[in-house]
């Protein structure tokens, strides 16, 4: 989703945001472009990573893995023993309102031995999310760079076995692994909440990681057409605005994306915290941690099961390049088409190395069209 304004000409805050921007996302962009030139398969004779699906008939292997990891026990529990059921309860436990169906439990196997396990929900806790409830290394085995090459290999699964973008999960502060998940992408989303484990009080966290996946036209724009329409319906019922239009890459013919919803919402400077606090009655919150002024305020709502994002925009402001950049990509296709191949490009790569990569194309069109 757009989460800054795209005034065009130089010299505007717009210019100096994406500057900015860009300035701190060459290292990601070096970075991905080094990932590119130097895939490389593994050596030969070295054993590869994998993961194995597993159900109750694997319980015995399971259990064998807890046991070689009782510093998890004690962490989350606060117990010196791994209990004999461990294994049966990871492979049972199912969050509210899911099945078995949408439960992956995986060994984690490196030849022919079982070195952790992982756990993970299909669309938990919403849809077109995974959960990874569990990811435990046999303690042996930690330190190693494997916790790693399993979450890689977990997260090269979510997205091409199970077509999500989103991985979300919950640690246990008393368990040391903030660190571990945030070199992996993740990062906090939410408040902290209370923790009781067996003999262990702490608090549970919530992190999030976004993988670029992205969508054919063909396969979205019908239906996220029809979306906006039934949320301008629903906004408009309540509220009384004069601007609202549908923007972002939804919005353009024939364009790549994401798949989430964009809408514009235009209001004068003197209803800009009327039509936040109206918005805000019908369900829609303020996101956090995107660029928010007194022109400017991003919405979003989990009501529709699906992205949608309101950018409340004051009438005149240097936010109405959202409009400006939309009607200028509609108007020239094979830039459209340019930008389709560089998306495809970017499936897997983490939110940030994206919007690095898409941010010096974007400066490049400014320079070519708008200097």
């Amino acid at each position: 989703m757009f989460q800054f304004g795209n005034r065009l000409p130089r010299g505007t805050t717009f210019w100096k945001h994406l500057k900015s921007r860009l300035l701190t996302g060459f290292f990601y962009f070096f970075q991905v472009l080094f990932q590119f030139e130097n895939n490389l398969p593994p050596q030969s004779g070295q054993m590869e990573l994998e993961l194995k699906r597993i159900n109750i008939s694997h319980a015995n292997e399971l259990q064998k893995v807890f046991e070689k990891a009782p510093q998890y026990a004690l962490n989350v529990d606060g117990t010196n023993y791994v209990p004999k059921d461990s294994a049966m309860r990871a492979l049972q436990a199912l969050p509210p309102s899911t099945s078995y169906k949408d439960k992956y439990v995986f060994l984690i196997k490196l030849g022919n031995e079982n070195i952790g396990a992982i756990d993970l929900i299909r669309d938990y806790p919403e849809k077109d999310t995974a959960y990874i409830g569990l990811l435990i290394l046999c303690e042996e085995m930690q330190g190693k760079g494997f916790g790693r090459k399993a979450y890689k290999a977990l997260e090269k699964y979510i997205l091409n076995e199970l077509g999500l973008g989103r991985i979300q999960l919950s640690y246990v502060e008393s368990n040391p692994v903030e660190m571990f998940w945030s070199k992996n992408g993740f990062y906090k989303i939410g408040d902290r909440k209370p923790y009781e484990g067996i003999n262990r009080k702490s608090f549970s966290q919530k992190m999030e990681k976004e993988i670029m996946l992205f969508h054919e036209p063909q396969d979205y724009q019908d239906r996220l057409n029809e979306l906006f329409k039934n949320v301008r319906s629903d906004v408009l019922k309540s509220i009384s605005l004069s601007r609202f239009e549908h923007i972002g890459a939804s919005s353009i013919k024939g364009s790549v994306s994401k798949g989430d919803l964009d809408i514009f919402v235009g209001v004068d400077e003197n209803e800009f915290q009327h039509a936040r606090e109206k918005l805000k009655e019908i369900g829609f919150s303020e996101k956090e941690n995107t660029l928010r002024t007194d022109e400017l305020c991003m919405m979003v709502t989990e009501k529709y099961n699906h992205d949608v994002a309101l950018q409340v925009v004051v009438n005149g402001s240097e936010f109405e390049d959202f409009i400006v950049f939309r009607d200028f990509m509609i108007s020239r296709p094979d830039l459209v088409e340019e930008l389709n191949e560089l998306k495809r490009k970017c499936r897997g790569l983490s939110a940030d190395e994206y919007r690095s990569i898409k941010s010096k194309w974007v400066e490049k069109i400014l320079n070519q069209y708008f200097s």
